[in-house]
């Protein structure tokens, strides 16, 4: 294909058919090439280029690099140049306070804050959008809506037409593009949007598109004619939970929340409703688990999450009449006039709410209660005055309100403007919350059932692997069906058949996969007839925003957690101390006076500094990968995103290191891969950062460039690809600072000389930035991973030994047999395990003897205990001492119930003695005795009330302790009248 180049005024340039498209889901679309020419080119910013039927644009000045005289030779002049898809409109559009059809009420200004949905969201791009294109270069958003099965412009959906499932959310843009806050959409609120940009369309909470052509669905399939040469499954690590430690935010949380005398902890989070059930055990259940055949199959994976968006509220609720009571009913007039010396003549106004089902006078705290304004002309907070119910003749009763808030006007120094005034007031309908107060008991477990809801969608998320998958196609396949090569683009759901890898079943019996095309990458060369395609497919895509990388640094303190990345603190501290190091070169003197830099002794060198590297490769990385591979005779290198820790360089310019530590940081957002045709040549792999923002792209070139010789660029040199020895190219990496100074070394990595960052797992390394230790290889080494917890031995026997050399202990890394104790303990091959000299054993065949055989287990005869039994340490617990033959259950130091037997020449039997206690005065108030075949009841003062005695057929009560006369007795009562002893049967 021949790539024809114009300049703004449609005059044709150049043309050429080496050039590569890129398209990312979410992300940049973009076409580059290097031209070659005998002359320099003229194409400046806005010159374009036509790739299907879409106009592609210059944005900034191509590089140019200039090897001869002008018109010696046809590839004097070679210029780098990038085309960028009309998406950038949306990047050249700020994200201004503006709302569809409300622009006078809004501030305008380019930091501002509002809740809202993901409609509201796209209803203030779109009011953005069109006050910059008109016209035929309208941009549309198009979402899903009620009673449609197209999606609709934004602009026609009202409140009850949205059916996506958005929750409220704060939104708080500052200095944003319109692409960026659209990037929002799926880093805030979780949806996928794509951009027609030939047709000028952006489709927002809507499927990605099947991948057909005139409605036939396409299907990719390994093997010659089928469509796909190669098919790679990449399963991102460390990232799948089983096991989900979960927690609400502390809003609205009262302090004595879930507090009860046995359970007697502070608990600051709102927890799940498991939590509040369990809280009678000595640890409640604060996690999920996954279901049943995961924890199969992954293992217990545990992880954790914060909701912090989730507290008690009466966002969403109604009252008894389905009135919506977290919006306002009415508002009362409000005075805005201001005296002559400045005073506002009314300093406070009235709303009036619906039923909020409890009286917020009870609820208050020490702090504040405010009432937070979410959607309308004044979201701002307002403190509560004064909360009163209305009456019947009140106003706004009839209405449903049952409430009336007085509220103080916003009259803050930050504000600079005073609310509500003039047109900027809240109205019937706006929604609000209400802060700093307490919950009633039913808002808080509604909160808790909402974060057990939630929850459980992020497990069920992150409870299976994140897949993706590159794939090469067969361009032979997309030349002879070119309907499909045009149709072919990012975000569309692709269907792969693959009996081996793929995750789901099709009615045939075969296996498939469906993943959404995350990247797409055309690579088009002169001496080649046909395009080559590789294509990345992704489970979940996430958005990219463009000139800013807010969103992906905002994320690195997560990163730390999960892929080993430095964290801000780290990195603060690497930027200092490479700049003091720096700095400690100049101040460096020699002490002794014999250094002679002319003529250095042959056998050493004495010095107080010294430095290895340099300035600009002053840089660490954060999940990148680099792999030199062969294909089809062909070397070519591929280089994966990710980010660099610069501590020397910064962008956005200054003579002064800014304070700001992610200004240190660029993000490389695409990956990219190039073919390395020159077999003898070195290729120079350098992150070609921008210097006026935090973005950042690879360039891989044979040329030795400075790293500041572009005025828009820093070139900053990574690695080194080694020509072709004996059929495979090596990569080194040459970033990072050493410096030696004293006695103390400073550094990133120290590796061994036979390391190698293969499947082979050879060598041995030391990380010293990320805490990570490589010893030996996957057969006999060593890992220590601190930021990823993970500490493990390949193959490795382990033994110590004492300081007489006598060997104490010992585990076989090929058997796992163990010995602790110098021989007392040993582990078994077979799995027996005897610990202690044989004092405690525990068998293959699961039985056990503990303690020289007073503990005793076996699958027949089950668990036989000799020797004293407690059930717990401290307040309630169950005793069997052996010694005193008893059973007793205590009550902290109180005896309830007590169990022993006696023995002698003419019985045996039982004694057993129960005691009620009186709490107040922790003294006995009655006791029963029953031995052998007596009972006898004792009150307090342990004088005897009864007794029944078997041996002598006799029964004895306390006469003097029975009431006299029927009239004192209960219904069939034994009572005393006179000296007489009578029963009283009830019989009226």
């Amino acid at each position: 294909m021949l790539l024809k180049i114009y300049n703004p005024s449609g005059k044709l340039v150049t043309a050429t058919q080496d050039f590569s498209y890129s398209g990312a889901a979410m992300g940049e679309k973009t076409i580059s090439s290097t031209l070659l020419s005998a002359q320099k080119l003229n194409l400046p910013p806005n010159s374009y280029a036509e790739f299907r039927g879409e106009k592609y644009l210059v944005r900034n000045e191509p590089s140019i690099k200039r090897t001869s005289a002008t018109g010696i030779r046809g590839d004097a002049f070679q210029t780098s140049i990038v085309f960028t898809s009309k998406q950038y409109e949306l990047v050249d559009c700020d994200f201004m306070d503006y709302v569809l059809n409300d622009d006078m009420y809004y501030t305008g200004m380019d930091s501002f804050s509002f809740y809202g949905d993901v409609y509201d969201l796209c209803r203030r791009i779109q009011a953005n959008l069109d006050g910059q294109y008109s016209g035929a270069e309208r941009w549309v958003i198009l979402m899903p809506c009620k009673g449609y099965d197209d999606p609709q412009p934004v602009t026609n959906i009202g409140w009850g037409d949205r059916i996506l499932e958005s929750e409220t959310l704060q939104i708080s843009p500052s200095n944003e593009n319109c692409w960026n806050a659209l990037t929002r959409s799926n880093s805030d609120f979780g949806f996928f949007f794509y951009l027609d940009t030939a047709k000028k369309l952006i489709y927002v909470g809507v499927e990605y598109p099947e991948f057909r052509v005139e409605n036939e669905l396409i299907t990719f399939e390994y093997g010659k004619g089928n469509g796909l040469y190669e098919i790679q499954r990449d399963v991102e690590a460390n990232t799948v939970i089983t096991k989900l430690r979960v927690k609400g935010s502390d809003r609205n949380i009262d302090r004595n929340y879930l507090r009860n005398e046995s359970f007697p902890r502070f608990t600051q989070n709102l927890q799940l409703p498991v939590f509040r059930d369990t809280r009678h055990q000595a640890r409640p259940t604060d996690y999920l688990l996954a279901n049943q055949n995961l924890i199969d199959y992954f293992g217990v994976r545990p992880g954790s999450k914060t909701f912090d968006d989730i507290y008690p509220s009466i966002e969403g609720m109604v009252d008894a009449n389905n009135n919506p009571i977290d919006t306002i009913g009415g508002v009362e007039d409000i005075d805005d006039t201001i005296k002559e010396n400045g005073d506002l003549v009314q300093s406070y106004f009235y709303v009036y709410l619906y039923d909020l089902g409890f009286d917020i006078n009870e609820y208050l705290t020490s702090e504040d209660a405010t009432l937070s304004m979410k959607t309308g002309y004044c979201v701002t907070n307002f403190k509560i005055v004064e909360a009163s119910p209305l009456s019947s003749a009140d106003p706004h009763y009839a209405d449903g309100c049952r409430w009336k808030f007085r509220l103080e006007k916003d009259v803050t120094s930050s504000a600079n403007y005073i609310l509500p005034s003039g047109n900027v007031k809240p109205k019937k309908g706006d929604k609000f919350v209400l802060l700093y107060i307490l919950m009633p008991e039913s808002y808080v477990t509604g909160a808790e059932e909402r974060l057990e809801e939630a929850a459980q969608k992020y497990l069920d998320e992150n409870s299976r692997s994140k897949i993706s998958y590159t794939v090469n196609l067969d361009e032979i396949y997309l030349a002879n069906r070119p309907i499909v090569a045009r149709a072919l683009k990012e975000a569309i759901s692709m269907r792969i058949v693959d009996n081996e890898l793929g995750d789901m079943e099709a009615d045939d019996g075969s296996f498939y996969t469906v993943k959404s095309v995350q990247n797409l990458v055309i690579t088009y060369k002169a001496e080649q007839q046909i395009p080559s395609y590789q294509i990345t497919l992704a489970e979940k895509i996430i958005s990219n925003p463009i000139n800013r990388i807010e969103n992906e640094i905002g994320n690195i303190a997560e990163n730390v957690q999960n892929n080993g990345s430095q964290n801000t603190v780290n990195r603060r501290n690497g930027i200092r101390n490479s700049r003091n190091l720096r700095a400690l070169r100049d101040k460096i003197f020699d002490t002794d006076g014999y250094f002679d830099p002319e003529n250095i002794r042959p056998n050493s060198i004495e010095t107080g500094y010294l430095a290895v590297g340099a300035k600009s490769r002053d840089f660490t990385t954060n999940k990148i990968s680099m792999k030199a591979y062969k294909e089809d005779d062909v070397f070519k290198v591929s280089l994966s995103t990710g980010y660099i820790n610069h501590r020397a360089l910064w962008w956005g310019g200054g003579d002064e290191a800014p304070a700001d530590v992610d200004k240190f940081t660029w993000g490389i957002n695409d990956a990219a891969s190039q073919e390395l045709s020159e077999n003898d040549k070195d290729y120079y792999i350098y992150v070609k950062a921008e210097r006026s923002t935090g973005l950042a792209e690879w360039f891989v070139s044979t040329d030795k460039l400075q790293y500041d010789f572009d005025k828009d660029y820093y070139y900053l040199l990574l690695g080194v690809i080694y020509p072709v020895q004996e059929d495979r190219r090596d990569i080194s990496l040459v970033n990072g600072m050493a410096y030696i100074s004293g006695g103390a070394i400073y550094g990133d990595v120290i590796k061994s000389i036979n390391y190698v960052d293969d499947d082979s797992n050879e060598g041995s390394m030391y990380d010293l930035n990320n805490g990570k230790v490589r010893l030996g290889n996957k057969f006999k080494g060593l890992l220590i991973d601190i930021v990823n917890k993970v500490f493990l031995l390949f193959g490795v026997t382990l033994e110590f030994k004492n300081a007489n050399d006598e060997l104490v202990s010992k585990i076989d890394g090929d058997t796992g047999a163990a010995m602790f104790g110098k021989g007392a303990n040993t582990f078994s091959e077979n799995g027996d395990v005897s610990l202690s000299g044989g004092v405690h054993k525990f068998n293959a065949d699961k039985s056990m003897d503990l303690a020289g055989g007073n503990i005793l287990y076996d699958l027949l005869n089950g668990l036989r205990l000799m020797g004293k039994f407690e059930s717990n340490k401290d307040g309630n617990c169950i005793v069997i001492d052996p010694v005193t033959r008893s059973l007793r259950m205590l009550h902290g130091d109180l005896v309830i119930f007590e169990l022993d037997f006696f023995v002698n020449d003419s019985f045996a039997g039982p004694r057993m003695k129960f005691y009620l206690y009186n709490m107040q005065t922790g003294k006995i108030h009655t006791s029963v005795y029953i031995d052998g075949g007596a009972i006898k009841i004792q009150k307090s003062d342990n004088k005897v009330f009864f007794i029944a005695d078997a041996y002598q057929s006799k029964i004895w009560i306390d006469a003097e302790s029975l009431p006299q006369g029927r009239d004192n007795a209960y219904p069939r009562e034994v009572y005393m009248d006179g000296e007489t002893l009578k029963v009283f049967r009830y019989t009226d």
